[in-house]
């Protein structure tokens, strides 16, 4: 389960000014109430990274290319590489790992990275996948002019928000959990909140007998 919700939320939902620090720890405390979530869901809750996957094949030649979103990469038979192009290695593995560091290394005239997704190699296969849960990582666009280059499709798919119930209920327990770092509480006399966390995730628990 990604997290439901972001520093950016919760610090709406607090209506506080924060320090670096507090921000750091905000962080933490939405990553715990996100695993708490989804273990006493004890199921996937909906929320999910838009992805895909570009395949290099053997016959790659210079001038193919691949475009994520919008920016072109060239391929080239000999090195160094420039900005926007990648070497075709000896294997398709090879070719991979080539144009990763061709991504990675990507900055355009304004300064900008190839942003809003992240990219891993496992043998001729690149995975993307989106930074953020949610269905914006599902515009982000793949196309290429080579025939020995296969997409995962046009975009990125499966992106996907948690139900907004889900997403309360972190964010409630996230709040607890910063506002509240000790283990126990001392002279006060606490309750549930009515309607509250288990009543938000009642419907999106699953059930074994």
């Amino acid at each position: 389960m990604q997290n439901a919700i972001t520093v950016a939320d919760l610090r709406r939902q607090l209506n506080l000014e924060f320090s670096e620090g507090d921000v750091i720890l905000l962080g933490d405390k939405i990553a715990a109430a996100t695993a708490t979530v989804e273990n006493y869901m004890g199921g996937p809750n909906g929320a999910a990274l838009a992805s895909g996957t570009i395949t290099f094949g053997s016959s790659i030649v210079a001038t193919d290319d691949v475009t994520l979103n919008g920016i072109t990469f060239e391929a080239i038979t000999t090195g160094p590489a420039a900005d926007s192009q990648f070497l075709i290695g000896s294997t398709p593995e090879a070719t991979a790992e080539n144009f990763l560091a061709a991504v990675s290394a990507y900055i355009d005239a304004n300064g900008n990275d190839v942003i809003g997704a992240c990219y891993s190699v496992a043998g001729a296969v690149l995975t993307i996948k989106a930074y953020e849960i949610g269905t914006e990582g599902n515009a982000f666009t793949l196309a290429t002019s080579s025939a020995h280059v296969t997409l995962s499709g046009p975009t990125l798919t499966g992106g996907a928000y948690p139900p907004a119930p889900v997403a309360e209920a972190v964010r409630l327990l996230a709040s607890h959990l910063f506002e509240n770092r000790e283990a126990s509480l001392v002279g006060v006399t606490a309750k549930e909140l009515p309607f509250g966390f288990t009543d938000l995730l009642s419907s999106y628990r699953a059930w074994s007998f």
